[in-house]
């Protein structure tokens, strides 16, 4: 968001102001356990031409600047398995370091050979929960460990 010519450029903007771990949502025609601003983030991003494969072309771009901020994949299950087998692999040659430990359950329900792959590369890693929010807000705001 807002359109996929800006989406590695800001990225390196979000390092530039001290993001040392950057969340990459993946759009999904049917986000229904989002609220309305990831919802209409989804809509936007598809009506941008923006997929999976397309997503990992953009980190592939980032990763020509920036090899050391980690990037974590954000959203369902459905796109991956979409990508198919090797998901995985094609993730980690473009760049990604891990999914977004909300995808771990989803991953884990797959059949062996299935998870196998999506994290083939991957390591089967999932950043885990930590706080959240932006350090601009208080915190109060903010979750806290």
């Amino acid at each position: 968001d807002p359109n996929p010519e800006l989406t590695a450029p800001i990225l390196h903007a979000l390092v530039r102001g001290g993001a040392d771990l950057i969340e990459i949502g993946m759009p999904f025609t049917d986000p229904m356990a989002d609220g309305p601003a990831i919802q209409q983030g989804n809509i936007r991003a598809l009506e941008a031409g923006i997929s999976l494969k397309k997503l990992l072309e953009i980190v592939r771009d980032f990763r020509t600047q920036d090899s050391a901020t980690p990037l974590v994949l954000m959203g369902y299950l459905n796109p991956l398995l979409a990508h198919g087998a090797d998901f995985g692999r094609d993730a980690t040659a473009a760049g990604l370091d891990g999914l977004e430990r909300a995808l771990a359950p989803q991953v884990a329900a797959c059949g062996p050979a299935e998870r196998d792959a999506l994290l083939t590369g991957l390591a089967g890693r999932f950043i885990p929960p930590g706080p959240s929010g932006a350090p601009t807000r208080g915190r109060r705001h903010r979750a806290e460990p």
